[in-house]
């Protein structure tokens, strides 16, 4: 009788501790779930701001492009010696076409300088556009 309560004690006590084990790894396992849902969030919120600062980088650059397509746009016929060769009505529809592309940036200052640069077309108001325009496309591009 002995050998049989000695039996069913240790099988009792082999049960209890593998119920406390099976417990004591769901919590942690628990804790393990938590802990990665809470990693999770944190790696979303950082995929959210990620995106975000793309997002300003590409209006950035867009913005930079926009700027060099100007500059390119009077430079490369300027030295390619295509103005010489337009009339007075194609420079005016050129200039025109030009215009539509800075006021489509949206910078007030750009808008001016050109308008004045149109008005005048003086030394002064192409060096204070230029100067303007190149000082701008830097400025976008930090």
């Amino acid at each position: 009788m002995k050998t049989w309560l000695v039996i069913v004690s240790v099988v009792a006590v082999l049960l209890a501790a593998s119920t406390g084990v099976g417990f004591w790894m769901l919590n942690d396992t628990k804790a393990e779930l938590a802990s990665t849902e809470a990693e999770l969030a944190n790696t979303e919120a950082e995929l959210t701001d990620t995106e975000a600062e793309l997002t300003e980088i590409d209006e950035t650059l867009e913005e930079a492009r926009a700027r060099m397509e100007i500059i390119a746009g009077i430079f490369v016929p300027a030295f390619g010696g295509e103005f010489d060769e337009m009339t007075e009505a194609g420079a005016m529809n050129y200039f025109l076409e030009w215009r539509d592309q800075i006021m489509a940036i949206g910078d007030p200052v750009l808008t001016e300088k050109f308008e004045f640069l149109m008005d005048t077309f003086s030394d002064a108001a192409f060096e204070s556009f230029f100067l303007y325009l190149f000082e701008s496309t830097a400025a976008a591009l930090k």
